[in-house]
């Protein structure tokens, strides 16, 4: 029996959620690029004005992946004013103003305000829900293409799949997972190549910084790699919750430990590439042998960006350029690489997940859970058997 929505999700804490929509009858509409390209603008929307984080996310053909995070806790501590402005960008017309016009502008908030401060309550609600996410990131664009394809009826199959992430070891595993789905249905062939994945933003985050390391420091591949490694995880959309709230680990004495992605970026792109490279007995898609590490990949392009940037005299050899790749590599994967062996020993075979329950987690996070519901036991999500 499909368990309810109101069991599965937590509208009151903090919580991860692993949120899967597929396309009607499991067709290919997203396989235009444009498509996926305006998706992931609507994400970066939505996620600037809602108190909801975006992991992680994979949009392929025919579906689409989001690891999002909520964030009730940041939505209560907005005043009326604040939830009310977000609302309201979210949701223009709502408020008698069309979207650009130019008495958008002219109107002074504090007569848009009045109206729906009584509301605020209700508003901080709405904007931590992910109900409401969906509905605002997916109503429009199937609007839209179904106009554009001169079709009518349902763009989505089905209501989204929600199911919950209740410990860190679980949200990396699913964080992996999501990641790698373009490099598993053989759309791409590495982290780096996997454009419609949040790995690849990730990556050109390490690259950038890279980049910006190699202009202050020259090529000293030890302080550079101190440097990249000491670069944390964030999400791969810039969210602007106010304060300090946006991508921090939460842990408080009051509170159970939500689940975080709390290490350095390298480390993460590192275990991404590695689980990468395993194969699994149910997909033909893996990262060959031979392909260079999302690390190493990120250090030649940094390393080739700032070519471009310095004078001619001081770019390096062909040569001395790949050695240079390859100890700066070596120096940054030295340093995660105590993370990458704990991960790899817990982990075995590749990952490969069946949202077949409506959680992830270990026994004891299970039982928490289960407790939280009022229920006897919930159902985990399984894992495909290791070999």
């Amino acid at each position: 029996m499909t368990t309810r929505r109101s069991d599965i999700v937590d509208y009151e804490n903090p919580g991860c959620y692993h949120c899967i929509s597929r396309c009607v009858r499991r067709e290919s509409l997203l396989r235009d690029p444009t498509r996926r390209a305006w998706l992931l603008d609507r994400l970066a929307f939505l996620s600037s004005h809602f108190a909801i984080e975006v992991v992680t996310f994979a949009l392929m053909g025919n579906h689409m992946h989001l690891l999002l995070r909520t964030r009730p806790d940041v939505a209560r501590e907005w005043d009326d004013d604040e939830a009310v402005r977000r609302y309201e960008a979210l949701l223009p017309r709502k408020s008698g103003v069309r979207e650009g016009s130019r008495h958008n502008a002219a109107m002074p908030s504090a007569r848009r305000i009045p109206a729906n401060r009584g509301r605020a309550g209700i508003l901080r609600g709405l904007l931590s829900d992910l109900g409401f996410f969906h509905r605002l990131l997916k109503e429009p664009c199937a609007r839209l293409w179904n106009r554009v394809d001169g079709v009518t009826g349902h763009f989505w199959e089905g209501r989204y799949k929600s199911l919950r992430v209740l410990d860190d070891a679980s949200l990396l595993r699913v964080a992996t997972y999501v990641e790698l789905n373009e490099v598993r249905a053989q759309a791409s062939t590495s982290v780096v190549s996997s454009m419609w994945s949040g790995a690849r933003r990730q990556w050109a985050n390490l690259r950038d910084v890279l980049r910006d390391q190699l202009l202050r420091h020259g090529c000293h591949e030890q302080s550079v790699a101190r440097a990249a490694c000491a670069l944390p995880w964030r999400s791969p959309f810039a969210s602007s919750m106010g304060g300090d709230h946006s991508s921090t680990p939460l842990r408080s004495q009051a509170t159970p430990q939500w689940p975080s992605l709390d290490m350095p970026l390298a480390s993460y792109l590192h275990l991404v590439d590695l689980d990468g490279r395993r194969q699994r007995p149910d997909k033909r898609g893996f990262i060959a042998p031979t392909t260079p590490g999302a690390i190493e990949e990120a250090a030649r392009s940094a390393l080739r960006q700032y070519d471009r940037l310095c004078a001619s005299g001081l770019r390096l050899a062909r040569s001395a350029a790949d050695a240079f790749v390859r100890r700066l590599a070596g120096a940054i994967e030295r340093q995660v690489g105590a993370v990458a062996v704990a991960h790899t020993a817990a982990s075995g075979e590749a990952i490969a997940l069946r949202a077949r329950g409506s959680c992830y987690g270990s026994a004891s996070a299970l039982a928490a859970e289960a407790r939280r519901r009022g229920v006897v036991r919930v159902i985990a999500a399984e894992a495909c058997p290791r070999d």
